[in-house]
This record gives structure tokens, C-alpha cells and sequence, in this order.
């Protein structure tokens, strides 16, 4: 018997992607002048990571 494709919908970022991820939010947190650690930018690290996995 075979699985569902529904049994599982995550998708985990691997070691390559979040290293793209984080290469596109230390440019952009340079770019926009923002503290690495600050609401502006785990907005955007948040935003990051859905546009990836979208």
C-alpha cells in the first residue's frame, strides 16, 4: 500500500538553501541599514523563509 502525498507537507530548508537564505538577509539588513537583531528584521528573515518555501 502506498502513502498518501498528503502524509507529509513540510518541507525542510537544507544547509544550502539556508545558506542562500542567510547570504539574502545579511545583504538586505546591510542594504536597509537595519540592527541584525531587531523586530525590522526577523520581519524580514521571516518573509525570507516563506518566499523560499512558497
Amino acid at each position: 500500500m502506498m502513502e498518501s502525498a498528503q502524509t507529509s507537507s513540510f518541507d525542510p530548508i537544507g544547509p544550502d538553501e539556508l545558506e542562500t537564505i542567510g547570504r539574502a538577509f545579511l545583504h538586505e539588513l546591510q542594504r536597509r541599514a537595519l540592527p541584525r537583531k531587531s523586530e525590522e528584521a526577523e520581519a524580514l528573515a521571516a518573509k525570507l523563509i516563506n518566499a523560499y518555501q512558497s
